[in-house]
C-alpha cells in the first residue's frame, strides 16, 4: 500500500508538472521582498487583483504567518543569541507554512506571498553573520538550515527602495517595530543585494506604485506564459 501511495504521488506532481510546462495551469510561487516600507504588502495586493481579472486563480500569503513568531523582546536587542532563536522560528513557521502553499500550487494556482527565504537571510543574517569569518559562511549556514524548505519561489522581487524614503512611507503607520532603525535598514538592504540570483528581478520600488505595480505585473505575465 506505500508503494502504491508513494507512486500516486510523485505521478501527481510529474502530471501538474506537465500541466505547468504547457501552460494548461498556471501554477507559479512568486516571493516579493525587500525592506520595510518598500511596497511589498501592496504590491502583492495590486498584482494578485490584476491577475484574477485575467482569469487567473490567485492565492496571496505572507510570513510570518502568525505575529508572535517575532517577539518584540527578540527582535529589539538585535544580540546574536536572540536572531538565531528568530532565525529558527521563522525556519519552522516556514515548515508548516509551505505545506499550505503546496496545496495551492498543487490546485493550479498562482502563490504571491509577502516574504518568503530572502526575509530571514536578510534580517536575521545581518547580526547572525557576526559570528562567521565572512557573509558568505553566514549564507551558507542559513541555506544548510533551510534545507528543511522544500517548497522555494520560481520567483523573488526584490523591491529596492532607499532606507531614508522606505522610513518616511513607515512614518505614516501607527505601529514602528524595532526592525524599522535607519541603520538597521541600511545594512539589511545592503544583505538583501548580496543575495541576488537568476530567481530575484530587482525592482526599483521608490518610484509610485502604479509603476511598481505595472512593472512587476509585466515581467510575472511574461513569465506566466512561457
Amino acid at each position: 500500500m506505500k508503494e502504491i501511495a508513494l507512486y500516486s504521488y510523485f505521478d501527481k506532481l510529474s502530471i501538474i508538472q506537465f500541466l505547468r510546462t504547457y501552460a494548461i495551469i498556471p501554477m507559479m510561487f512568486v516571493a516579493f521582498e525587500g525592506i520595510d516600507g518598500s511596497g511589498k504588502s501592496t504590491i502583492t495586493r495590486l498584482v494578485a487583483e490584476m491577475l484574477r481579472k485575467d482569469g487567473y486563480k490567485v492565492f496571496t500569503t505572507h510570513e510570518p504567518t502568525n505575529d508572535k513568531v517575532a517577539s518584540e523582546d527578540l527582535v529589539k536587542y538585535r544580540n546574536v543569541e536572540s536572531y538565531l532563536k528568530l532565525f529558527f522560528s521563522f525556519t519552522e513557521d516556514r515548515f508548516s507554512h509551505q505545506l499550505e502553499i503546496r496545496e495551492h500550487l498543487d490546485k493550479g494556482e498562482i502563490v504571491l506571498c509577502d516574504r518568503y527565504l530572502l526575509s530571514s537571510y536578510a534580517y536575521q543574517g545581518e547580526v547572525i553573520q557576526k559570528i562567521f569569518e565572512n557573509r558568505n559562511e553566514a549564507i551558507q549556514w542559513m541555506i544548510d538550515v533551510s534545507r528543511i524548505i522544500t517548497v522555494k519561489p520560481e520567483l523573488n522581487f526584490l523591491l529596492d527602495i532607499d532606507p531614508v524614503i522606505a522610513l518616511e512611507r513607515i512614518s505614516e503607520r501607527k505601529r514602528i517595530t524595532s526592525f524599522e532603525d535607519l541603520g538597521y535598514l541600511r545594512s539589511v538592504r545592503d544583505f538583501y543585494t548580496s543575495l541576488s540570483s537568476r530567481e530575484t528581478i530587482l525592482i526599483d520600488a521608490s518610484r509610485s506604485t502604479k509603476e511598481v505595480t505595472e512593472d512587476v505585473y509585466k515581467i510575472l505575465r511574461s513569465r506566466i506564459t512561457q
